[in-house]
């Protein structure tokens, strides 16, 4: 004899994909118990038992079959738990309607709205579609929503509509269009600026023909379309010398809607003016304004090339600003002030005089031809040079004469080979003459040549030592400085 005890149950069926409407779907509900228990089903929303048999068959399964089904079983011994499972049973969008239909008539700039009401499962996402163009039509979204508001009416959005719903089930794009909708829009003449490309500015080149075109919309049909510029007034579908106004032709992608054109043959520079379209219907009356700009090719070249003289007259003004900044870095370097210059640098024993400045006040020993005893010179800084005034050299004459070119550079590099005359360069020193006022220093150079002593010294500004005509005359003349030497003497 088995042992008795309470159901234990457990749920088969249940798909691995999405439940789609039209398909077949059986439940089950296991029961293990002793003796043998009493199946039950139970339906959210649905009062009472639901079935009492194993299973449940869905052949075809419905939207209304969607819910939450829930199994127990029941013996003289005990009752199971209750286990759920959920149908969700997956279907295509279904538009149940659209409004207002099939066709609303609403007056230009006023308010209006289109409503589209659809089911689906996933639930459906919603599109307004215009129909735009002709041949191939062309449908432009609007909105996403259900719901299409419009609160400002134009011209623009006259024309046909319809409701699109969407979802998606297993990876399939479901889609489903409403019947169609005509918004029709009444009023005053409107010009197309936004869905047409209309210029209010046109440049046309000198001799050749100028074509304005004007796009607006009018319902009822416009009574009355002209052409003004100036004083003039010319009529459409009119020829007026150089200018034609042809006739109002219908927008066939665009009900209630027309094209404008005025064509200037030949234009000249006389036509740039602005030419208004006036259209009026018996709601109103709309203008629009187009301004003709004629180029000639003449102007056209001038502007080239003034464009290129101005570009070429920068290019010279920054060319002569840069000259400018640097001649004056480059003067300003030869006016500055006095600097000692560093020390006399010595290679090998020898001073390097072609980097030696004798205006420093070191002491560096002359390089003498063999065989004469060199001596030390030392040529201190010269003070007429801190004013930015310089001395002449002028050298005193010997038994057999000294000769001095005081207005040629003076160089004070030691030539041992300069023998000329049957001289030996021998060497020179110096002092410097502290005296009581700078105007009246006086360096005085000695130099021996062949054991005979001279003296050559600079002339002082108002030294009277020296004669009148070796005075500066032009004390306020400035150059640059140059190092004061002693200029090698010739007997």
């Amino acid at each position: 004899m088995f042992p008795s005890y309470p159901p234990e149950i457990s749920l088969e069926g249940k798909p691995k994909e999405e439940i789609i409407e039209g398909m077949s779907l059986i439940l089950r509900c296991r029961a293990d118990a002793n003796p043998k228990a009493n199946i039950i089903w139970r339906k959210s929303g649905h009062s009472g038992i639901y079935d009492i048999k194993d299973h449940i068959e869905f052949n075809p399964i419905r939207r209304t079959d969607s819910g939450v089904y829930s199994c127990s079983a029941k013996n003289d011994i005990g009752q199971s738990q209750e286990m759920e499972i959920t149908v969700d049973v997956r279907y295509k969008p279904k538009i149940n309607r659209v409004y207002p239909s099939p066709r609303t008539t609403v007056s230009l700039y006023q308010s209006t709205r289109l409503v589209c009401e659809a089911e689906g499962n996933p639930a459906p996402k919603y599109s307004w579609l215009q129909r735009i163009g002709g041949d191939p039509v062309i449908w432009q979204e609007r909105t996403n929503n259900a719901t299409f508001y419009i609160h400002n009416v134009t011209y623009s959005y006259q024309g046909i509509y319809l409701c699109q719903a969407s979802n998606t089930i297993n990876g399939i794009f479901n889609t489903l269009k409403s019947e169609e909708i005509f918004l029709d829009v009444t009023g005053p003449p409107q010009i197309l600026v936004d869905t047409f490309p209309v210029t209010s500015h046109l440049v046309v080149d000198k001799d050749e023909n100028a074509v304005i075109v004007v796009l607006f919309c009018s319902d009822p049909e416009p009574r009355q379309t002209y052409w003004e510029w100036e004083t003039f007034r010319q009529e459409t579908n009119s020829n007026t010398g150089r200018h034609t106004a042809d006739e109002i032709q219908r927008i066939p992608t665009q009900d209630d809607c027309y094209e404008a054109r005025l064509t200037i043959h030949n234009v000249e520079g006389g036509d740039s003016k602005t030419y208004t379209l006036v259209v009026e219907n018996e709601k109103g009356r709309e203008t629009f304004s187009v301004a003709l700009e004629v180029r000639e090719p003449f102007l056209l070249t001038m502007m080239i090339g003034g464009a290129i003289i101005i570009v070429l007259v920068v290019i010279c003004l920054i060319a002569l600003l840069i000259c400018l900044v640097k001649r004056d870095k480059c003067c300003f370097n030869h006016s500055s002030g006095f600097k000692p210059a560093p020390e006399s640098i010595v290679e090998n024993g020898c001073p390097d005089n072609d980097r030696a400045d004798l205006t420093t006040a070191k002491t560096v020993p002359f390089c003498t031809n063999p065989g004469v005893k060199g001596k030390i010179a030392t040529i201190g800084e010269d003070p007429f040079y801190k004013d930015g005034k310089k001395g002449a050299v002028k050298f005193v004459e010997g038994a057999n004469g000294i000769r001095s070119k005081p207005d040629r550079p003076i160089s004070a590099k030691a030539d041992r080979n300069d023998n000329r005359d049957g001289l030996s360069f021998g060497s020179m020193e110096s002092s410097v003459l502290e005296p009581d006022h700078r105007d009246q220093s006086i360096v005085t150079a000695t130099a021996t040549i062949n054991n005979s002593r001279i003296k050559v010294h600079p002339q002082a500004t108002h030294s009277t030592h020296e004669s009148t005509s070796n005075r500066r005359t032009n004390r306020s003349e400035y150059r640059p400085y140059q190092s004061p030497s002693v200029e090698q003497a010739y007997i």
